[in-house]
């Protein structure tokens, strides 16, 4: 196999691989790629890149893992008592990232979709 498609088959085999990456960060796996294909391999850049990639990738774990153990302790007292499926339906939306403010009775109606007088005693 021509060293050409030997590498386009690389890109096509990993691409899919690097999908989930930002725009930036695609960037430079396209950038060294290239240089892949121009000159000498260049095995210290590839290095460096691969391993900002795996640094950024146990960032991102390390974050998730945290927020997942928090979910876990909380949801471990929250069941000490006895909680509806409207108020664990707010609890949950409540620790989405994407959610902000304060929790009232008729932003609790809202999200749960019942009156602000059945919001008010679940609260």
């Amino acid at each position: 196999m021509a060293e050409g498609a030997r590498l386009e088959s690389v890109y096509a085999a990993t691409y899919r691989g690097f999908e989930s990456l930002s725009h930036r960060h695609r960037k430079d796996y396209y950038d060294q790629l290239e240089r892949q294909q121009r000159s000498e391999p260049d095995i210290t850049g590839w290095i460096q890149w691969f391993l900002g990639c795996l640094g950024r990738s146990i960032s991102n774990a390390e974050e998730t893992l945290q927020s997942v153990l928090f979910k876990a302790k909380l949801w471990e007292k929250i069941n000490h008592q006895p909680v509806n499926e409207r108020q664990r339906l707010i609890i949950n939306r409540m620790l989405e990232d994407d959610f902000q403010g304060h929790m009232n009775t008729s932003k609790y109606a809202k999200l749960a979709k019942y009156s602000s007088d059945t919001a008010l005693r679940d609260i």
